[in-house]
């Protein structure tokens, strides 16, 4: 869209006026036009034009949102332990990576010895209690034994091998494995080992403290999955979509552009008449972007079909929009028009159905324009 100067504008004030004296000699010139513009056919053939009409066209709307980078809750860990036990040593500091596998943590607890003895002596109680239990069953067969006994030997075995499976998944939860535990190994210190690959979040508990099982011992960010909140303004949400593509970068590495799309918009207006959207970046691995971090991003919408003109046959000056009207081979008018979203070339007409039907200069209008000037002048 061209900007007219404010000379330009001047000269073009006056040069509407001259072209008002001519209509009243020329009857071939419309009436009541105040705005007619008269080129010759010299100045004309002078300059290339070409004409154009209203189309209707979807075109882009560029949204700018910022927000910060955060993970989902399914990727922010709050890690505490089973039994509570004192922190005898603890490897973590907010901010640092960790791998998985990786040992976090070491507590300590005489909770921790009973457990384990009582698992081993469950187990040989068990194994003591199914030989019974078979030779119960094989003199009950042989009609040696009462079906008294065989019943007690039967549910003594059973409550063993319940307590024998409940001390098992004990051990499981606190991170010792049953199957690999003798009366040789048992162990007073209890490790916990990262789950996944990932970073501190925070870290709440210090060496030597006590710790219950309702304690949170540290917080831990699985940055396998990164979401971007994104507030939007009121009049840009109704063009907003789950799906739509974005593009987004920090302040700090402007040149790293990432990619990712929508994946919720909210439904609520805040008091400061901005919305909330949440996107999901992809490659969130080589994004570099922790969670609060602050983010910009540019979101491409598509509107409903508008009419447009191409930028060409527009021309601006002071904040308003005009487009030159033909009304015969020599003869212009300038109305103003109201512009929206420009796109590839074309602008939005807000006020197109009141310009149906009328054909416009494209190629030209600036240069129609400039001959006013000229008119003027003279």
């Amino acid at each position: 869209m061209r900007t007219i100067p404010l000379l330009f504008a001047v000269l073009l004030w006056a040069g509407c006026g001259s072209s008002q004296k001519q209509e009243s000699n020329n009857p071939t010139k419309p009436e009541n036009n105040a705005g007619a513009i008269h080129l010759s056919d010299a100045q004309l053939a002078s300059f290339k034009r070409n004409e154009v009409r209203l189309a209707r066209k979807n075109v882009r709307r560029t949204v700018r949102l910022n927000g910060n980078a955060d993970v989902p809750p399914q990727n922010r860990v709050s890690v505490s332990h089973a039994l509570g036990g004192y922190v005898r040593s603890i490897h973590l500091l907010p901010g640092k990576p960790f791998r998985k596998g990786q040992v976090l943590a070491v507590l300590e607890d005489n909770q921790y010895i009973q457990l384990q003895q009582d698992y081993l002596i469950a187990a040989a109680e068990l194994e003591r209690a199914g030989l019974n239990y078979e030779r119960q069953r094989m003199l009950n067969e042989n009609k040696a034994s009462s079906d008294k006994n065989f019943q007690a030997a039967t549910a003594e075995y059973e409550t063993l091998r319940i307590t024998l499976s409940a001390l098992q998944e004990k051990l499981r939860l606190i991170g010792i494995d049953p199957n690999k535990l003798t009366a040789a190994n048992i162990t007073r210190q209890v490790r916990i080992y990262a789950p996944f690959d990932g970073v501190v979040g925070n870290v709440l508990v210090n060496q030597g403290k006590y710790v219950s099982p309702s304690d949170v011992l540290f917080e831990l960010i699985n940055p396998s999955e990164v979401l971007l909140d994104l507030r939007v303004f009121e009049k840009d949400w109704p063009h907003i979509a789950i799906g739509q593509e974005l593009t987004a970068y920090t302040n700090e590495r402007p040149d790293q552009v990432l990619t990712g799309e929508v994946v919720a918009r909210g439904s609520h207006i805040n008091s400061d008449g901005t919305a909330t959207i949440h996107a999901r970046l992809r490659n969130p691995d080589q994004a570099n972007i922790a969670p609060g971090m602050y983010v910009n991003a540019v979101l491409e919408t598509i509107n409903n079909e508008v009419y447009t003109l191409p930028e060409e046959a527009l021309v601006s000056f002071e904040g308003t929009s005009y487009a030159v009207e033909v009304l015969d081979s020599n003869t212009f008018n300038l109305l103003v028009v109201q512009t929206g979203i420009a796109d590839e070339g074309f602008v939005e007409i807000v006020d197109g159905e009141r310009l149906r039907g009328k054909t416009f200069l494209g190629e030209g209008a600036y240069t129609v324009l400039m001959g006013v000037k000229n008119q003027a002048e003279e």
